[in-house]
């Protein structure tokens, strides 16, 4: 090896792995990925007991005002309200303002269609009626086909 003026030159040596630096940097990286979770899990936990919180509310004007709402266990967070088109008002008096979501099929032979209201103070209600479509309505029942292809073999 060559030196320069009153130098000289150490070999490299591998330092060996230091196996505690190694687990407790683990361990960090662990404990930093633990409590991130942590976190997410209690703002979802906290977004649902809002949710449900508001449902109970919901629950408790609407029985108020005449209504028979039960809760089942599946619907803690929001629930859809079935009621008839002339029991729309009492739920505005219940809970206020309601908006049209969206409408679906109900029957297409009947042409009876449901619709979809959502409470704008109760974001987790939704109220549904069944209706008849009339004949001048900017909606229609189309039937239609759908035809796929596939690829069979005989082996």
């Amino acid at each position: 090896m060559k030196t320069k003026k009153n130098a000289t030159v150490k070999p490299m040596v591998k330092v060996p792995y230091q196996a505690n630096e190694l687990v407790s940097a683990m361990m960090a990286e662990q404990r930093k990925s633990v409590a991130e979770y942590v976190q997410a899990a209690e703002k979802a936990l906290s977004k649902k007991a809002q949710a449900i919180r508001q449902t109970v509310d919901a629950v408790n004007l609407l029985n108020a005002h005449g209504f028979n709402v039960k809760l089942s266990k599946w619907e803690r967070e929001d629930f859809t309200l079935e009621v008839e088109r002339d029991q729309l008002a009492a739920v505005y008096a219940a809970i206020g303002p309601i908006k049209p979501d969206h409408k679906s099929l109900s029957n297409a032979r009947a042409r009876t269609v449901n619709v979809y209201l959502k409470s704008v103070n109760y974001p987790t209600v939704t109220v549904r009626y069944t209706t008849k479509l009339p004949k001048t309505a900017k909606c229609k029942v189309v039937r239609r086909r759908s035809s796929y292809s596939s690829l069979v073999c005989n082996l």
